[in-house]
């Protein structure tokens, strides 16, 4: 499967809210899907947290196929400023359901991790529910090495698998 990255649009967030309800079978993260594009498409010095660029760089990506213009599924890269500059984390990332086990996730992968390191990344981390074998299995089949759990990250019973992919 070949995929392409194209920025969102202003066109984009209700269409990725609605396929991440989907992805993720939770209306909530489909609102906060909504929110962060939504964000992500406001000129940094009218936003309320106008700092937060400086400090963090949000990039959000349609996955398109280069057969068709609709979306099938959305990547996020960021780069946390304050930090180690070198590595980039994976941000709402998902899929149509319907693309499952066809490659557009890996090949989302590939493209992102193309792009991380024409932006000089050297690594690229992603957040993981450490409950959830199918991503983790995802993550380790395009390259990802699990690094550590943060316990009750996500909420007080839900830990975090924090796993990287060398760039």
């Amino acid at each position: 499967m070949n995929v392409q990255l194209r920025p969102v649009n202003a066109s984009d967030p209700e269409p990725m809210a609605a396929m991440s309800v989907r992805a993720f079978g939770s209306e909530n993260v489909g609102k906060l899907v909504r929110e962060h594009v939504e964000l992500s498409l406001l000129d940094p010095r009218t936003r309320l947290d106008s700092a937060l660029p400086a400090l963090v760089k949000v990039e959000y990506f349609a996955i398109e196929s280069p057969d068709s213009a609709s979306a099938l599924g959305m990547i996020g890269l960021y780069t946390m400023e304050w930090t180690n500059r070198n590595i980039a984390y994976l941000g709402w990332f998902f899929v149509d359901p319907d693309t499952h086990g066809k490659g557009v996730g890996r090949a989302a992968i590939e493209a992102i991790s193309e792009l991380a390191r024409k932006h000089g990344k050297t690594s690229i981390r992603v957040e993981v529910d450490a409950a959830d074998p199918d991503a983790t299995a995802f993550y380790e089949k395009c390259g990802f090495e699990k690094e550590t759990v943060v316990k009750s990250y996500f909420y007080d019973d839900v830990d975090m698998l924090l796993m990287r992919l060398a760039l």
